[in-house]
């Protein structure tokens, strides 16, 4: 039902900006109005002369002043269809990451071994491009009521970002005398065979090695109807409302190597790697609101903001492995463990998510049917999908339970800027 519906929303989204479109194709070829030229008398012939009396009343042509006979430039509502072509760089925040190795407490306590946090965490800031493509069409003159504003017009907008990142970290996990450093699997369970990290009094370390990264990308599809709004002197507001679908996925890979080194000689090797896929759909409204003021003839600054919410359905799947090994590569096997040891995840939720976005720009008329411009901005999101890290209940020597890696929603702000360009036909 769920797909269902959702095409059936795909569909209505396309209707709505294509049918006005359609019906009012034939208008957009109307007749323009006459102009001045068109009011002037008709020249008279040798026998009578333009300024005879009794010749009808008019203007002489070669009285008006040079530029008279050049028409005006046309309004954007002459124009009928355009298009929008916007590039950008981006630089988006997403949810921590903090799979894999984990500290536990010191191993003299009752009980002992306890979970004490992640050992690595990462916070991803993936890089990449973001595109726009709109099309659109100015309903003619006298389509919709005056109170609805001027210029009224119907858009279909479509846009994409496409980001990703990498980065490592290498630390010795700061662990109490007697505590050790263990995996949890995305399913929950904790692996028993970890390694003490420090002793008081004698040279033990865990050094740690880690990296993630994250494919990152989101698109989404709007119809929109928008129209001006003059706000007294030479700004004007533009509210507009969009109806908006889209999908989004972030995946994530982790890789960690950690060595116990114990009196500068290697001990136990742990190795851990994961694989985890986030996938949602977005469907819901937004409304959106522009103010503009010309700076000169030529070029005009805006400001523009809006606030979308959608209903967001969100999947997770994952896997991970761990090795484990002695000095020489003889594997670790602590019944009923073995190594390697698999594990896999997959779980779905829903949420409903906030976006919202603030962006400046400036304008120029590069000729008459085209605008050059070039803007910055920030979008937030309260919702965006992550993995919340699988935890483990009771003592690494003696698990009571555990609770699998899930779906977490986390608000994120990425910021971006480009140039793009608008054409009018």
């Amino acid at each position: 039902m769920s797909q269902i519906y959702r095409r059936a929303a795909g569909a209505a989204l396309f209707a709505l900006t294509l049918a006005p479109v359609a019906a009012l194709a034939e208008d957009a070829s109307a007749t323009p109005p006459q102009g001045l030229v068109s009011f002037l008398p008709a020249p008279s012939g040798p026998s009578q002369p333009a300024d005879t009396a009794g010749s009808s009343p008019g203007v002489s042509v070669a009285s008006l002043p040079s530029d008279a006979m050049v028409p005006s430039p046309p309004l954007p509502t002459d124009r009928g269809f355009y298009i929008s072509a916007d590039g950008s760089g981006q630089s988006v925040s997403l949810p921590t990451v903090n799979l894999g190795f984990v500290n536990t407490t010191n191993g003299l306590t009752t009980p002992p071994f306890l979970e004490n946090g992640s050992t690595t965490s990462h916070n991803p800031t993936a890089t990449g491009v973001g595109v726009d493509l709109a099309f659109g069409y100015f309903l003619p003159p006298g389509t919709v009521s005056p109170a609805l504003g001027s210029a009224p017009r119907v858009e279909l907008d479509f846009n994409l970002v496409d980001a990703d990142q990498r980065q490592s970290t290498f630390l010795v996990p700061p662990v109490d005398s007697g505590a050790g450093v263990v995996a949890v699997m995305l399913n929950g369970t904790v692996i028993n065979n970890g390694p003490v990290c420090n002793i008081t009094g004698i040279s033990l370390s865990c050094p740690t090695n880690s990296t993630e990264s994250t494919d990152f990308m989101t698109w989404h599809l709007a119809a929109k109807v928008a129209s001006d709004f003059p706000l007294g002197g030479l700004m004007t507001a533009t509210p507009s409302l969009s109806v908006i679908g889209g999908e989004g996925h972030n995946n994530i890979a982790v890789s960690q190597t950690q060595t116990q080194i114990s009196l500068g000689a290697p001990g136990i090797q742990q190795t851990y790697s994961a694989r985890t896929k986030l996938n949602w759909d977005d469907v819901g409204g937004k409304a959106g609101l522009t103010l503009k003021a010309p700076l000169s003839s030529w070029v005009t600054a805006s400001i523009s903001g809006s606030v979308a919410l959608v209903d967001r359905d969100t999947s997770l799947r994952g896997s991970d492995m761990y090795t484990g090994t002695f000095p020489g590569g003889i594997p670790l096997p602590i019944p009923p463990q073995t190594s390697p040891m698999f594990s896999a995840v997959s779980s779905s939720k829903n949420t409903m998510a906030v976006l919202s976005n603030v962006e400046g720009s400036l304008s120029f008329q590069a000729c008459q049917n085209v605008s050059v411009r070039f803007f910055g901005g920030m979008n937030y999101d309260d919702s965006v999908p992550g993995v919340r890290a699988p935890v483990f209940f009771g003592s690494v020597l003696g698990q009571t339970g555990g609770t699998p890696a899930r779906i977490k929603f986390v608000g994120e702000t990425s910021f971006y800027g480009g140039a793009g360009l608008v054409i009018h036909f």
